[in-house]
């Protein structure tokens, strides 16, 4: 089945205000965005943590000065920790919403899809999924004053002497750049100033050419280059302690994750392909994955295995004239549960 997505976007917005229908046109890159935040807000929860354990050191050091000094730097350190780890919380939420709203968002098209003869049919899935929209706009905007006035007092407590002294003497060097807006890919980027050395470990890394769907295991081994793997690390030192962290991490998945509901992994796989791995725009994101999330021919996890919308599309020409064995960028192997399992 295609579904007619000029049909769809058109239904949409005429249904929806021009604020709501650039909300739904932008609901997957507001998460990614989120993704970002939460991911420096952590690498700022680390710093904290690595300076309190060294003030604890430092303490324990017959040399230290006074302990005045040393126990109001630690009160104050801890309600910095404190709000920080606020920040990611209420982040984490208003993520979790966002998240909500994209699910409803494809439960409306595949409803349209299906009822598209009988709009009301869905009537009351448009008035709240509007609802949900406006309630994500309110706490957005309370989430957004929050977080500033947390920034300010954190930034604040980094520009004191004193803590700039001991981050000296910890040998802890602070970047720190703008955090005047939550939607800033520069938002709160703070780090210490340290790499990490994987050298032995990337010699060791073989590369997988090879789309594993396990039916037994229940997992999904996706293909991967050993660039890949480097470009995580790079990108994302915080969040991947190794390389083999990451092939775990981000290139082994559980089948449900693509078979539970297939429709919504197929939008939301074709949806990545097309905005993160070709980068392309919103709308041409939105359209691709509309005209293939009702491709029941097409397994999701293909196009999660693919690297690029020409790889996709390759496969798809191989998958028509039914000769699959043309189809020579990744090996695809199916294992399936023996009978019983």
């Amino acid at each position: 089945m295609t579904i007619n997505t000029s049909y769809n976007l058109d239904f949409l917005n005429n249904y929806f205000t021009s604020n709501e229908f650039n909300f739904i046109n932008n609901a997957n890159l507001e998460n990614q965005k989120l993704d970002e935040i939460i991911l420096k807000e952590t690498k700022t929860r680390d710093i904290i943590v690595n300076f309190i354990n060294n003030l604890h050191d430092y303490i324990s050091d017959s040399n230290h000065e006074s302990n005045t000094e040393f126990l109001a730097l630690l009160s104050e350190v801890q309600e910095i920790f404190e709000k920080i780890n606020n920040n990611i919380k209420i982040i984490q939420d208003l993520k979790d919403d966002s998240s909500k709203i994209l699910d409803k968002i494809v439960e409306l098209l595949i409803n349209i899809e299906q009822n598209h003869d009988n709009p009301n049919s869905y009537t009351n899935q448009i008035q709240n999924l509007k609802e949900m929209i406006n309630d994500f706009s309110v706490k957005n905007e309370d989430v957004r004053s929050k977080i500033l006035l947390n920034d300010i007092k954190i930034d604040t407590f980094f520009q004191k002497n004193i803590v700039k002294k001991y981050l000296s003497s910890f040998d802890t060097e602070i970047h720190l750049t703008d955090k005047t807006n939550i939607s800033s890919s520069n938002k709160n980027d703070l780090s210490v100033n340290k790499k990490i050395t994987n050298s032995n470990e990337e010699e060791n890394i073989q590369e997988n050419h090879t789309l594993i769907v396990s039916e037994k295991l229940k997992k999904v081994f996706l293909p991967y280059t050993k660039h890949e793997i480097s470009l995580y690390l790079e990108q994302y030192p915080n969040s991947y302690t190794s390389y083999q962290d990451v092939i775990e991490k981000e290139f082994v998945l559980s089948l449900d994750y693509y078979m539970k509901h297939p429709v919504v992994a197929r939008f939301r796989e074709a949806y990545s392909l097309i905005r993160d791995r070709e980068s392309k725009s919103v709308i041409d994101a939105f359209k691709f994955a509309l005209d293939n999330m009702f491709r029941y021919e097409l397994n999701p996890v293909i196009i999660a295995a693919c690297k690029t919308q020409e790889q996709l599309e390759h496969y798809l020409n191989c998958l028509e004239k039914n000769k699959l064995e043309d189809f020579k960028d990744f090996e695809i192997k199916f294992e399936v549960a023996p009978l019983g399992i």
